[in-house]
């Protein structure tokens, strides 16, 4: 059973946004290979020793599917690929994938069947040559359960996953939570996303996770605040909260914008050395006063201070920290060309300063996914859609010199 801490220290800031980039600003390096991936792509990881990673779906009609996970080499070859899936008539589909330092790779996902109530959410670990090591999973469907498991992260000792159970079956909100496994899949502990001073039953998500240097763990998501009565509208806002190695809350850190009623919501986070980074999806609104929301990329302390931030225009995915200390964000933005989207890839230097991005494309409609960074090269993953309906039509894989 899950355990539900309160954390010890509340951090609200203020979100004073910095002026948002011009998007002419910066020089950008060129694409070094890429790589078609079908059907859909959802996250890519590299190990230390460059080994490159890639998971999502494959096979298939347009709305069934096995998991992926594909191995690629240097140049972007296909050295192997692994399909998996729950039963006949089930979607199975990675979601994110990581690497430890020996090389072994682990992925999650969920499962889910057209006409159920609920998704399975599963855990599999592979060697470098592509043999399954161990595989976890608990059913969502005997209790009508929608959940699901959306990031991980992975050091010498343990892996660490952000997952969610949505509202279903007469609870309308969704839950965030964290586990934590031992790297031959044994169970270490698991803590329910909960806000000081907000409602056990509020509806908050944990959508982005990271390790520290000393075994913490940093979880980021949103959680909702009430507006004041007699307003029934909540406003949700982006947080970052600290976990300690046996998996209790230390601090979280709540980004407010009094008085807007919006979603801010943080999608990626990553934490190498002396840095960690979080960028988040901020002033999405909806209604009669809709708007898109804008790219928000900030530094924190492991104090859970903020020490630089900065916006952009578009949709981000996700956040990766080089070995240099530069920080890659990934994710899509409007093409004014076509009235399409692009995949853009920003890179701020360790103060924050933003050195260039990149704008890739393929197709009319091509979403960001997930960056993945090593010594010298950055690697991107994205989806090309159907303009018609949205739905994947094959994935995409590029590696930029970093």
């Amino acid at each position: 059973m899950a355990r539900t801490r309160m954390a010890a220290l509340v951090t609200t800031s203020a979100l004073v946004l910095s002026a948002v980039v011009s998007l002419s600003a910066g020089a950008a390096t060129g694409a070094v290979w890429q790589r078609q991936v079908p059907r859909e792509v959802a996250s890519v990881a590299v190990d230390p020793s460059g080994r490159i990673y890639v998971t999502g779906t494959m096979n298939g009609p347009r709305w069934d599917g096995d998991l992926m996970v594909r191995r690629l080499g240097p140049r972007g070859g296909i050295v192997w690929t692994r399909t998996w899936n729950l039963g006949s008539k089930w979607h199975s589909t990675g979601t994110d994938v990581a690497a430890d330092p020996a090389g072994n790779i682990y992925v999650i996902g969920r499962a889910s069947r057209v006409g159920y109530e609920g998704n399975d959410w599963f855990i599999r670990s592979y060697s470098p040559a592509g043999v399954l090591r161990w595989h976890r999973e608990v059913p969502g469907w005997p209790e009508q359960q929608l959940s699901g498991m959306d990031a991980i992260a992975v050091n010498a000792n343990m892996l660490v996953v952000a997952g969610n159970d949505f509202g279903c079956c007469g609870d309308m909100y969704n839950h965030g939570w964290v586990r934590a496994y031992d790297l031959s899949g044994g169970f270490l502990w698991a803590t329910d996303l909960q806000i000081p001073g907000i409602s056990i039953d509020a509806n908050d998500a944990a959508s982005a996770i990271a390790i520290g240097p000393s075994g913490e763990s940093y979880v980021g998501g949103y959680t909702e605040i009430k507006v004041a009565p007699p307003e029934t509208f909540v406003d949700q806002d982006a947080i970052v909260q600290k976990l300690g190695p046996d998996g209790v809350p230390l601090w979280t850190w709540i980004g407010s914008d009094p008085g807007v009623r919006d979603h801010d919501g943080v999608t990626g986070i990553s934490a190498r050395g002396d840095h960690l980074v979080a960028t988040a999806l901020m002033n999405q609104r909806y209604g009669r006063d809709a708007q898109p929301g804008n790219v928000w990329v900030a530094q924190l302390s492991f104090g859970g201070s903020l020490m630089w931030t900065r916006t952009a225009p578009g949709d981000p995915a996700g956040v990766s920290v080089a070995p240099s200390m530069a920080s890659y964000v990934v994710g899509t933005s409007k093409d004014r060309g076509d009235r399409g989207q692009d995949v853009f890839l920003r890179k701020y230097s360790a103060g924050g300063a933003l050195v260039w991005r990149r704008l890739l494309e393929q197709g009319r409609f091509t979403v960001g996914t997930h960056v993945a960074t090593s010594g010298a090269a950055v690697f991107v993953s994205a989806n090309e859609l159907d303009e018609r309906d949205g739905i994947p039509l094959s994935g995409w894989i590029w590696k930029l010199a970093a």
